[in-house]
């Protein structure tokens, strides 16, 4: 388990590492982005307080099952969510602008029924690609 405790960060990117569980509890804001890739044992990924990134991306995770910002707002670029083989389950709940792509694809145990969703719910500028989910065409 790795835990961060800052409350705000200029970038955040986690790559090729031996943790199972990530958090970072207090962080609210990250004035550019969150990266989280090729990190072969993380299961979850849990942000509770972010409220804002230029970018957000968690892609290419082998066993990540888990991804949470219930508080995230907004991307000011770009939201992805991509080719995480074992993801089920994303919990943005407040998440009401990309102002770039929004891309929650390629996760096949994701269901097609809640990228859409939150596809949904969201206003995006930009392209908007939900497939290679779970049920998804």
């Amino acid at each position: 388990l790795l835990i961060l405790n800052i409350i705000s960060t200029i970038s955040f990117a986690l790559f090729i590492t031996a943790v199972d569980a990530f958090s970072a509890p207090k962080l609210a804001t990250v004035d550019e982005f969150v990266l989280i890739g090729l990190v072969s044992d993380i299961t979850t990924v849990a942000l509770p307080e972010l409220l804002s990134a230029t970018t957000f991306s968690v892609g290419s995770n082998a066993s990540v099952t888990s991804v949470s910002a219930p508080k995230l707002v907004a991307t000011t670029e770009n939201f992805n969510v991509s080719a995480n083989a074992l993801l089920t389950s994303i919990t943005f709940t407040a998440l009401a602008t990309v102002g770039g792509d929004f891309t929650v694809a390629d996760n096949p145990e994701l269901p097609c029924a809640d990228a859409v969703a939150l596809a949904a719910q969201a206003s995006i500028t930009g392209a908007t690609d939900t497939t290679g989910n779970n049920n998804c065409l």
